[in-house]
């Protein structure tokens, strides 16, 4: 969904499917208004007679808009649906997080950048049976620098993030920072545990090779392979 065109922000909606891509919704009347650096999820889901949905939330209209609206993505009608949650207190507008499927009818967001470009590093668990969203963890409990374009994935019962990059702002005189650890939150424990500082033994030398030519390029100094704008996913048990 969405992203930057030629022509700006877009509000398209692609399935890939039977090795073919299929553009499936590009209104913005009836569904969310142009946006990048959002979150797309899809899960099945019993409510309301549907079988299976895709969940929207938040991202930037790429020049003044910041969004934390909620929408839902009929797969079998094609047809969008904006969600009022039933909670009051709810995530702030964003960009540049990042979102997982937890459960059944789950989706867990984390960090991104606010509309002051403030780094985040807030969780919230969105219950899309009760249309509620949750805190998951205080702000004073141990847990990751803020930080947006890292990557996450669900490993069993916990959300693991890696990388990411805070004072997006200061590009312009390299300072800002990017980060190389990895960090999973525990949802049977409610809380954050830290995982490594550097991934750099895990992976090819090849691959360490790309990462540093792309920090490198932003000439930002670190000890570690700092990583930004990329993306995980869970292979296997």
């Amino acid at each position: 969904f969405g992203g930057w065109t030629t022509l700006g922000t877009s509000a398209e909606l692609w399935q890939y499917f039977a090795n073919n891509w299929e553009l499936i919704s590009d209104s913005t009347t009836s569904g969310p208004q142009e946006r990048e650096s959002a979150t797309l999820v899809a899960f099945d889901s019993t409510q309301n007679n549907v079988s299976t949905i895709a969940l929207l939330f938040g991202g930037r209209d790429g020049i003044i808009l910041f969004f934390n609206d909620l929408w839902s993505f009929n797969l079998t009608a094609n047809t969008w649906e904006l969600i009022i949650p039933e909670s009051t207190d709810n995530p702030i507008a964003r960009w540049g997080h990042t979102a997982v499927k937890y459960g059944d009818s789950g989706m867990v967001i984390y960090g991104g950048f606010d509309a002051n470009f403030n780094s985040l590093n807030d969780i919230w668990l969105w219950n899309q049976t009760i249309l509620e969203w949750k805190r998951l963890a205080e702000s004073d409990s141990y847990i990751p620098a803020g930080r947006g374009f890292h990557a996450a994935t669900l490993v069993n019962n916990s959300m693991v993030i890696n990388g990411g990059v805070s004072n997006i702002t200061k590009f312009a005189n390299n300072t800002a920072t990017v980060f190389s650890d990895t960090w999973r939150f525990d949802f049977d424990k409610g809380y954050w545990i830290f995982v490594t500082n550097d991934f750099s033994s895990s992976v090819t030398d090849k691959y360490n090779y790309k990462i540093k030519k792309r920090v490198n390029k932003f000439k930002i100094t670190s000890n570690q392979d700092s990583l930004f704008g990329h993306a995980a996913t869970t292979v296997g048990n």
